[in-house]
């Protein structure tokens, strides 16, 4: 059964890239979304594993992290943001901080994929 994956990115080539490796990779679509809002109704559906840029169209993604963390879904910050931004709730959410290689990116999803 095909696992949902949800990038929330607003690069647009770094939102192709990823969602690229994850489909070549575990032979999922990814949803790609810019931003926080537009991954609502997502993550309403449910999504099975979430990787989120900190900074993005609307804001930060902490609340979506947080939500989306209470739901029991996995979340991997990916994100030129400074680590030292998170919140202490979220602190032990895995960070993969960009530029990122697709192998950090395609090892970070394989924990949860």
């Amino acid at each position: 059964m095909a696992k949902t994956v949800l990038i929330v990115e607003d690069d647009p080539l770094l939102a192709c890239a990823s969602a690229a490796l994850i489909e070549d990779e575990f032979g999922y679509a990814p949803t790609t979304v810019e931003s926080s809002s537009a991954a609502m109704p997502v993550v309403e559906r449910g999504v099975d594993l979430a990787l989120l840029d900190i900074e993005v169209a609307d804001g930060v993604t902490f609340a979506l992290a947080a939500k989306l963390r209470a739901q029991g879904t996995p979340v991997v910050f990916v994100s030129g943001s400074d680590p030292s931004r998170v919140p202490n709730d979220l602190a032990a959410t895995p960070f993969l901080q960009k530029p990122v290689m697709p192998k950090q990116l395609l090892a970070a999803a394989r924990q949860y994929l």
